[in-house]
């Protein structure tokens, strides 16, 4: 344990820099936060690698609460493998599928960021704070933009066959590009369509050690409350003192120098700052502002899928342990998915089905959970849309005999103790829905007036569960 005094106030990229650098080590690995870990906004992130973030849930803000600014590492033993003759077989096998699958040719050529462009028609990405689903600038931010403002490098996580994230230059140097969630949280969600000033807030936010789906969120409902007055433009009501750093700017709807001091406000915690680095929730109930704001489940804002597009996505959002969370295998693509039989998903489920959607959300979640503790990168999942080449992998790797069966009942029992320790925390079925902006129709767009049916579907999934209607009991 080292004194961190050198370092605190720093950036993660700074941080990283000077611990690599009074280590003189090159392979070892930073595990940082930023000015906002130390300042404890409740989405600070934790930062590794200087552009991949542990986001949500506000982990960095556990680590500013104990005073440890980063962890470093270096690994130098191998990893016990029980069987490598059948993990080498097992890799070979993943390695074909990956490359067979049309999905992660998609991802491969443009990344991410295609989803801006192929999920605007079916209403799945949030425009201003979730209230349309139609926006005519919204390609000015996706991967054909990006690709047209200039040079792209292709880059890839630790021996990954697919490469689905890419680099792009700013401000002379290469930086990674902005994600999907991020260029619809900070972009068409806040009705910004300048790709370079996306591109430059996400460097400076993840230097600051922020999750942008949550950042996104939180902008985005206090553009929203002011511009529609219930939140008045003159924030010296709310504590806001001007000073050299900071200008007071009216907010508006894309408004770059604006949103931009901002983002640097809730991460210093200055003047109206201080009170949005409490989340949406908070900030909701601090300022009394009316339910159609509250863009959260649980606490966690939502992320870049809009719930009205897809009844799965909107099942999952309700009843996630950790609230609006897009990361299991995401719902939003399950109406392309075939898990063949190992799971009984063997046909495409409609994004407007009810029965159906309750049944591939438990089954989807259940598999997901197996393989997110296994800590695997959700992508590979999605990519392949089998399991048993992951069961395969588990077993050589810990020399266990686990079936696809067996990995979707470990699955089902993680959600079962998550939501033992939620109750016993005092959460109860009162959490598991979703804002009254999501069960407003949306007039047009590729939502098709759809309004999640909450209750019913919530109804029949404590059943295949097995939680109280009334209230889920303890497992």
């Amino acid at each position: 344990i080292k004194d961190a005094t050198g370092v605190w106030g720093k950036g993660t990229k700074a941080t990283e820099q000077a611990l690599i650098s009074e280590l003189k080590d090159e392979k070892v690995k930073v595990a940082s936060i930023g000015p906002a870990g130390e300042n404890l906004v409740k989405f600070a992130s934790i930062m590794n690698e200087r552009e991949r973030a542990a986001g949500r849930c506000g982990l960095g803000a556990v680590m500013g609460s104990k005073k440890l600014k980063a962890i470093v590492v270096r690994g130098k033993k191998k990893p016990e493998v029980k069987d490598k003759d059948a993990l080498k077989i097992v890799v070979k096998t993943i390695s074909e599928l990956v490359n067979e699958s049309p999905m992660a040719g998609v991802y491969r050529e443009f990344g991410t960021p295609t989803g801006i462009d192929s999920m605007t028609g079916v209403g799945d990405v949030p425009i201003q704070n979730y209230s349309i689903s139609r926006w005519k600038l919204m390609k000015n931010i996706g991967s054909n933009a990006l690709f047209a403002r200039g040079e792209v490098k292709k880059h890839a996580c630790y021996a990954c066959p697919v490469a689905c994230t890419g680099l792009v230059e700013h401000e002379g140097e290469w930086v990674r590009w902005p994600e999907y969630e991020t260029l619809a949280m900070l972009g068409s969600n806040l009705l910004v369509d300048d790709l370079d000033s996306i591109i430059r807030w996400n460097v400076l936010i993840n230097d600051l050690g922020m999750d942008t789906i949550s950042l996104g969120g939180v902008l985005a409902m206090f553009l929203d409350a002011v511009d529609s007055g219930d939140l008045p433009p003159n924030y010296a009501e709310y504590g806001f003192t001007p000073d050299r750093d900071i200008r007071v700017i009216y907010t508006t709807w894309g408004n770059i120098d604006a949103i931009e001091n901002f983002i640097k406000m809730i991460a210093y915690r200055k003047g109206i700052g201080n009170d949005l680095a409490e989340g949406v929730r908070v900030f909701c109930e601090k300022y009394d502002l009316p339910d159609k704001y509250k863009t959260h489940v649980k606490g966690l804002e939502v992320p870049a899928h809009e719930p009205r597009a897809n009844n799965m996505t909107a099942l999952d959002y309700a009843t996630t342990p950790r609230g609006a969370f897009h990361s299991y295998m995401p719902m939003h693509l399950s109406t392309s998915m075939n898990l063949k039989e190992e799971v009984g998903l063997t046909k495409m489920v409609n994004r407007f089905a009810k029965e159906e959607a309750v049944e591939a959300v438990k089954k989807i979640q259940d598999v997901s959970e197996s393989y997110s503790a296994c800590g695997g990168c959700i992508f590979g999942f999605d990519f392949i849309n089998v399991i048993t080449p992951w069961v395969d992998s588990l077993n050589a790797i810990t020399g266990r005999s686990y079936t696809a069966e067996s990995w979707a009942k470990v699955g089902a029992d993680l959600m079962d103790l998550k939501r033992a320790f939620n109750v016993k925390a005092g959460q109860s079925k009162v959490d598991d829905k979703l804002n009254i902006k999501f069960l407003t129709v949306i007039p047009k767009g590729g939502t098709k007036k759809n309004v999640p049916p909450m209750e019913d579907m919530l109804k029949m999934y404590y059943e295949l569960r097995g939680w109280d209607k009334k209230e889920p009991k303890l497992a």
